[in-house]
C-alpha cells in the first residue's frame, strides 16, 4: 500500500531487498573522495564520525520507496514506516554496498539518472547521487529541515 498524507500518495513501495556483507567495512577507510566517489565533509562529520567499523556476515534489509509527488522532509517522515530511520554505521555499511553493485551507474536498487537516493538517520537527511556526467557517485548529508524533494527520488528505510 502507498504511504499517503492528506490524503494524497506520497510514497509507492518499489522493492525490498536483503543485503550481507562480504566484507568487514571500515566507514573511515572507505569514504575518502576517490575516482568515482565524491563525499561531502558535512556527511564525514554527521555521519562517518559517528559509525563503526562493521563485521563481515551483517545483514541489512531494506525497504525502498519511490517519491511519487513532492513532499517536505517532514511530509516524508510521516508517510514512511515509524522505524524509517537508520543509524550511523547502517547507512555506511549499506550505502557502500549498494553503489559497489552499481559503481558506473548501472541500473539497480539506487536511482541513477539524477534524481537523488534517502536515507534518514537521527541528525540528518543522507543524499546519494550518481552525477553521470562526471561519472561519480555523490554523497551528502543535510539539516532534517523541511526541504522539498521532487517526484522520482527514491527513499530507503529498514524494512518492517
Amino acid at each position: 500500500m502507498a504511504a499517503q498524507i492528506a490524503g494524497r500518495q506520497i510514497l509507492k513501495p518499489r522493492s525490498t531487498l536483503s543485503l550481507t556483507l562480504e566484507e568487514p567495512h571500515d566507514p573511515a577507510d572507505f569514504y575518502q573522495c576517490r575516482s568515482g566517489l565524491w563525499v561531502w565533509d558535512g556527511f564525514r562529520f554527521e555521519v562517518v564520525v559517528g559509525a563503526k567499523r562493521i563485521h563481515a556476515g551483517a545483514k541489512f534489509d531494506v525497504s525502498i520507496f519511490e517519491l511519487v509527488h513532492v513532499a517536505t522532509s517532514f511530509e516524508l517522515a510521516k508517510a514512511l514506516p515509524a522505524n524509517h530511520l537508520f543509524d550511523e554505521s547502517a547507512v555506511c555499511a549499506l550505502v557502500a554496498t549498494m553503489i559497489e553493485k552499481q559503481p558506473s551507474g548501472e541500473i539497480g536498487d539506487l536511482e541513477t539518472k539524477g534524481h537523488a537516493n534517502l536515507l534518514y538517520t537521527r541528525a540528518c537527511c543522507v543524499e546519494l547521487l550518481y552525477d553521470p556526467m562526471h561519472r561519480v557517485w555523490r554523497i551528502l548529508a543535510s539539516r532534517r529541515d523541511n526541504i522539498k524533494w521532487g517526484v522520482g527520488r527514491r527513499v530507503l528505510a529498514p524494512a518492517v
